[in-house]
Order: structure tokens, then C-alpha cells, then sequence
């Protein structure tokens, strides 16, 4: 990290969240660009990553930041929106116990800090509720969400109360990491991740390796009428989440045999390379497992269980990825496999020759992390004051002296554990067409259940007009034509539909206007596209801006406006 850091006197929470939102998301082309990144595409007319982040708060995370691209100019004003505008600096002082409330502070020269924020990357932090958003700009290019975490290591924020900088993420914090595309239906599972990896890192669990990483999986099996599974091809038929060939993987979880923390992942393999036959010789495909990887109880393997992408990093992983900068460049490809496969040999082993006996700086900061005592408080932040004799002192009373922990050499080659969390379908991403179409059905069909009222991430928007025996809404603004007929299709802000159409499973994303006796099944249309009358669509994506001449019948197809200079 650079620059003066005064982490040792800054609020410390022991998870912080980072959403990932850098990408545009060229596999809902033509629905996304640089001006329509696909973080910002609305479900049921609430943009993704406001919906991520209302669930973010709702969990009891206290920090948050958003990653987003250099060339990225609107996810700052959409934020604004949500929150209502920018944070200043500024301390609550109500009593003594009460912990001091910080945020960024932006130059006395620049009256406006979204303009400052823009022309020179200062971070930038808004307030929902008890939760500071903070919104770091990536500068350089990214390869993966590796060199993606290292920039939001490298950055820091200026606080008046330090009279100096502090890391954007504590040094001592667990990062949660959230794709900005991911939709959440129940923060439940969220909330099991945590407290399985807070459980996994706890003293009480003296008798199992710490957890290193903790990966939220979803169980996508579906079975038919005769209790046989479906394949990913049936799946999609019937509209249910399907996944692509590259994104199914063979997933091996050992349970221990009290079960008093959740399954360790010992194996994640995608199938294709599984199941690849390089030599060509028709042989069967195996999936093996190393022998030392079966020390556990029951091990049991499966197809059904997919990576969401949400993971949970001790604090000593950012170390790790600081110093294998050149070997780990993507979390799901990199980063995970190195852990799964050294998990049982150590952490020194997982360093490798990348941790230099020379540079002591690096190893003091990686033992004290690895000595640093885990947290059995409930709230997702605390703070943690170090003395100048590098006593920790807790909130709740313990000291913890250093000398009580183990040796150097025994910390680095203890044992760690890369764990899982399984939950439910409702977590999901919505990174294709496919999938997004199926984030608007399942979260209108949330949103219109009465027994989940109460999860205010799931509220639709005011003077939102519903129809709950199809399953559909028209959001405000929106004028509709006689003898209309809709089934699970959502129709978005300043929409006109013409007389006598007809659509099944569609959104109108935004003032899109459809010419009469028009029939839409399974399509998106995006904002500020023209559909004449008579036209016929199935399967088809209409980008912004496109007009579509009257008559118009196609079949699984993308129409982009001929003007358009909106470019990846």
C-alpha cells in the first residue's frame, strides 16, 4: 500500500464489503455500453447494484465500496440518486462510547466534490443509513478482479479527524466481495456466510484450521416429474436459470464429522477441462482427487452447485495477493485453485518464494495478521485501539499479548481451510440476457409475495401499478393502450404501448414506445427504442435508441440503432 497510513487509530470493521463493478458486460450486448453498464440495468425498475447494495445495508455491513472503470461517468450520479448525495466529513460526538462516524473530506478548492471525484479520482463516500459507501475509480487496466483489489488496496482517504490518510479497507478487515451484477432475493444467506466464517476463524474451533476463504455456492438442481435432474438445456426451456457450458463445474465439499462448521472445499474443476479428451481415445472422463485431500468425513461431489462469485478473504489473503501480483490476476481462476490445492500444505507453502526472507515488512505484517484474534461480537464492525507496546486492546475488555501466540515458523506453516457455504437459488447473477429476464420474473414475483414485504430491497417502486394474477407491472409515467395483454412482463418508467398487444415474459427497460397489434415474447427492449406497429418479435434484443420499421417480424436476434456511437 501507499502513502501515510494511520489505520492503527481509524475505525476498524471486521467486514467490509467490496462490490466489483468495473466491467460493462459485453454477454448483455446490446443492452449494455459505457453509458448503460450492466451494474445499472434496472430489475423491476430499481437498478442491480442499488438492489445490491439495500441488501449490502440490510445484512449489517457499516462499510462498503464500489469499484467501478475509469471511463465509467454514471454510476457516481446514479448513486447520488440513492442516497440522496455525497458524504461530508464530519464527527458525532453524543456521548464517549460512541464510535466517531468518518468519511472522506474533499479540498476546500473543489466546491463540488462529484466534479473533483471525476476530474481526479479523488474516492468519494455516500451515506445509506449506518452504511458509508465509498466509490474508488480504477485507473489502470484491469486483467482481473486481482489487479482489481490491489488498486482498491493502493487507494487512500483523506480524513481531517487523522489529519492524514487512511486505506480505503482497513488492514485488518475480512473483505466480502460481491460481483456488481449479483441479485439477492434473501439476505439470509448472506448472512449465514458470515457468521460461518466468523465461526471457521473463531478460538473456539481450536481443533480445525482457520478459514481462509469462504465460498457462497448455490444449489441450481431442478428435478423433473420423475425425480431425475434436468439438464441445463430443459432448464431453459421451461425459463429456469441455465447456465453455459464454462460456467458448470465439478465441486467437491468434505463434511467433518460433528458438523460444527460448514463443508471445506477440497476440489473446483470446470467440467469441460474435466471432462476433455486430449489424447483422443473415446476414454471415459474422471475426476480425481489427491488422496491428502481426504482426511475429513463425508465427501460428496456434484455438478449443481454454483460460484456466484461472493467470497470472504481474511485479512491475510490481501497479503498474499499483494506479493503473487504476477501469478494471481483472477479470484475464480488464480486465486481459488492456489488455496484449495495448499490449503493442507500450509500457508508458507502457499506464499511460495513469492514471501522474500528479506523483506521483513511483509512477513511482521503477515504474522500479525495471522496472531490478530478473531472477533465472537455479532455486529459486523468494531474497533480495535493498539497501544504503542503492540498490545491490542478489544472494545468488550481482552488484551491480547503477542507473546501468548504460537511461533513464527509454526504460524506460517499451520494449516488453513478454504470452506463453503451452500444455500438456495436465491442468489443468482444477471450477466446475460438469459439470466436477466429471469432476475425480473423472480424478483417481481418476491417483490408481490406478502410474506416478503418486510425485505425493504424487495419494495417496488411508488404508484407502481400490479397485476398478481400475471404477474406483471407498470411502473409511473407509463401510458397503456386498449385490449393489452401481459404475462410476467415488466414495463418501465414513460413507456407507450399501443392498442391490442400482446407480451409474454418482456421488459421495457425506459420510454420505449410499441406501435399497436405488436406481439413480444422472451425479449428486452432497451431505453428509448421504437417498435412501429405489426411487428412480431421472439428471442430479440432491442438495443437504446433503435427504431424498428413497421412489420418487423424476427427470431432470436440483436438490433442496434445505426447511429449508435455508445461503444464498449
Amino acid at each position: 500500500m501507499t502513502g501515510s497510513s494511520n489505520y492503527r487509530s481509524s475505525p476498524f470493521c471486521e467486514f467490509t464489503a467490496v462490490i466489483l463493478a468495473s466491467s460493462v458486460g459485453t454477454r448483455l450486448f446490446p443492452l449494455t455500453s459505457l453509458r448503460h453498464p450492466k451494474h445499472l440495468l434496472p430489475i423491476v425498475g430499481i437498478p442491480v447494484l442499488h438492489r445490491l447494495i439495500r441488501v449490502i445495508q440490510s445484512t449489517g455491513f457499516t462499510e462498503c465500496v464500489v469499484a467501478i472503470s475509469s471511463e465509467d461517468t454514471v454510476t457516481i450520479p446514479s448513486l447520488q440518486q440513492l442516497t440522496g448525495g455525497p458524504k461530508k466529513e464530519k464527527e458525532e460526538k453524543e456521548d464517549e462510547t460512541t464510535t466517531t462516524t468518518t468519511t472522506t473530506e474533499f479540498p476546500m478548492e473543489d466546491p463540488d466534490p462529484l466534479t473533483s471525484s471525476e476530474s481526479s479520482g479523488i474516492p468519494i463516500s455516500f451515506q445509506l443509513l449506518n452504511c458509508q459507501i465509498t466509490v474508488v475509480r480504477l485507473h489502470e487496466p484491469c486483467a482481473g478482479s486481482g489487479d482489481a483489489l490491489r488498486q482498491i488496496e493502493a487507494t487512500q482517504l483523506f480524513e481531517q479527524r487523522l489529519k492524514g490518510s487512511r486505506p480505503c479497507v482497513h488492514p485488518s478487515s475480512h473483505m466480502v466481495l460481491f460481483p456488481g451484477d449479483l441479485v439477492v432475493l434473501d439476505d439470509q444467506p448472506l448472512k449465514t456466510l458470515i457468521h460461518q466464517h466468523r465461526q471457521a476463524n473463531s478460538g473456539l474451533q481450536n481443533h480445525h484450521p482457520r478459514a481462509a476463504c469462504t465460498v457462497l455456492l448455490t444449489d441450481v438442481c431442478e428435478m423433473d416429474e420423475n425425480g431425475m435432474p434436468l439438464k441445463e438445456s430443459a432448464k431453459q426451456k421451461k425459463g429456469s436459470l441455465a447456465r453455459e457450458e464454462e460456467e458448470i463445474e465439478y465441486v467437491a465439499l468434505s463434511y467433518d464429522r460433528l458438523q460444527t462448521l460448514g463443508p471445506r472445499l477440497i476440489s473446483k474443476q470446470p467440467k469441460m477441462d474435466v471432462e476433455e479428451d486430449v489424447h483422443m481415445t473415446g476414454a471415459s472422463p474422471k475426476f480425481v482427487l489427491p488422496k491428502q485431500r481426504l482426511t475429513g468425513g463425508r465427501v460428496q461431489v456434484g455438478l449443481d452447485w454454483n460460484d456466484v462469485h461472493v467470497y470472504v478473504l481474511s485479512p491475510w489473503i490481501r497479503q498474499l495477493l499483494q506479493v503473487r501480483a504476477a501469478t494471481v490476476v483472477s479470484l475464480r481462476e488464480d486465486l481459488l485453485p492456489l488455496l484449495i490445492s495448499r490449503q493442507f500444505k500450509g500457508i508458507a507453502a502457499t506464499f511460495g518464494s513469492a514471501l522474500k526472507p528479506e523483506d521483513r515488512d511483509r512477513t511482521e505484517t503477515l504474522l500479525r495478521l495471522l496472531k490478530q484474534p478473531s472477533q465472537k461480537r455479532q455486529p459486523l464492525s468494531t474497533t480495535i485501539a493498539r497501544g504503542d507496546n503492540g498490545v491490542m486492546h478489544d472494545p468488550e475488555g481482552g488484551v491480547h499479548d503477542s507473546s501468548h501466540f504460537e511461533d513464527a515458523s509454526l504460524l506460517l506453516k499451520q494449516e488453513y481451510a478454504v470452506r463453503a457455504t451452500v444455500t438456495a437459488s436465491s442468489v443468482f447473477r444477471s450477466h446475460s440476457v438469459p439470466s436477466y429476464l429471469y432476475a425480473n420474473r423472480e424478483c417481481l414475483n418476491a417483490s408481490l409475495q406478502q410474506h416478503t414485504s418486510r425485505q425493504h430491497f424487495l419494495d417496488l417502486a411508488p404508484q407502481t401499478e400490479t397485476n398478481t394474477k400475471f404477474q406483471s407491472v407498470v411502473l409511473p409515467g407509463s401510458t397503456i393502450g386498449d385490449k393489452v395483454t401481459f404475462k410476467s412482463t415488466v414495463v418501465g418508467r414513460g413507456c407507450k404501448i399501443g392498442s391490442k398487444c400482446r407480451l409474454n415474459n418482456v421488459v421495457l427497460i425506459e420510454d420505449v414506445e410499441i406501435g399497436e397489434n405488436t406481439i413480444l415474447q422472451n425479449t428486452v427492449v432497451a431505453s428509448q427504442a421504437r417498435i412501429a406497429e405489426n411487428c412480431n418479435l421472439n428471442d430479440c434484443q432491442v438495443g437504446p435508441g433503435h427504431i424498428m420499421p413497421a412489420g418487423t417480424k424476427a427470431k432470436v436476434e440483436s438490433f442496434v440503432a445505426v447511429d449508435a456511437d455508445d461503444v464498449f
